[in-house]
Formats: structure tokens, C-alpha cells, sequence
């Protein structure tokens, strides 16, 4: 065994350790965000890109969002009816709105909010004066 033969070998081997590192660390990484490489490309989510980097940040945007709570659904939202105040009552007369089993009602339209039937209401009201 010649002596450059050795110092080859130690140059290879520390040449190649960190490579075997960073392959590990790719490898982790891609299996953790189920990441999957198909040719030139990293698949993530249904989406190509062309650099890991790109599908990591992609991947790790999505997670964010996802561990947020989400908030409340429109039909959490109008499944509480508030019954009408003295004004909004006031109003309704004037218009002609009527409140039973917690909807508004006008023309045999049924609301949830009463400023939907109020805006109806007032609609009619401005273009049966024209």
C-alpha cells in the first residue's frame, strides 16, 4: 500500500461523510413531510417542485395553518337568532317584517338576520315609489 493511496482514502472518506449526512438528513426530512422524489421532482400535497427546499417550505406552511384552530363554520355562525331590540321592533312595523319561530319574515321571504329582511323590505318599499 503506497502512502497516496491512503491519504485518497481518507480524503474520500471525509469528503463523503458529510454528504452521507446531509442524505440522511434529506431522506429524514422528506419521509417526516411525506415528501416523495419521482424523477427531477419532489412531490408534496399534490404539488411538484423542482428543489426540496421549495417542498419543505410548502409542506411546513400547510402544517402551520392545519394546527391552528379552525373557525367557527357560517352555519355555527346564523344558528343563533337574536329576537329584535325596541328599535329593530319599531322598524319592523314600518316595513311590514314580522318575527315568529326566530326568523324574520316579509312577503313570504324568511330571514335569519333581520337586516336581510329590512334591506328587502326597504328594496320594495324604494321601487314602489318609482
Amino acid at each position: 500500500m503506497n502512502p497516496g493511496s491512503t491519504h485518497i482514502h481518507d480524503s474520500i472518506s471525509e469528503n463523503t461523510q458529510p454528504d452521507r449526512s446531509h442524505a440522511l438528513d434529506r431522506d429524514r426530512l422528506m419521509a417526516e413531510f411525506s415528501i416523495v422524489q419521482y424523477g427531477r421532482y419532489y412531490w408534496c400535497e399534490g404539488y411538484r417542485y423542482e428543489r426540496l427546499e421549495d417542498a419543505l417550505a410548502y409542506v411546513q406552511v400547510v402544517r402551520a395553518r392545519k394546527s391552528r384552530p379552525a373557525p367557527p363554520s357560517l352555519s355555527t355562525r346564523f344558528e343563533v337568532v337574536e329576537s329584535p331590540n325596541a328599535s329593530d321592533r319599531q322598524l319592523m312595523i314600518e316595513l311590514s317584517i314580522t318575527f315568529e319561530n326566530g326568523r324574520f319574515s316579509f312577503e313570504g321571504f324568511h330571514y335569519d338576520r333581520f337586516i336581510d329582511a329590512a334591506n328587502y323590505a326597504r328594496l320594495r318599499r324604494d321601487s314602489a315609489m318609482k
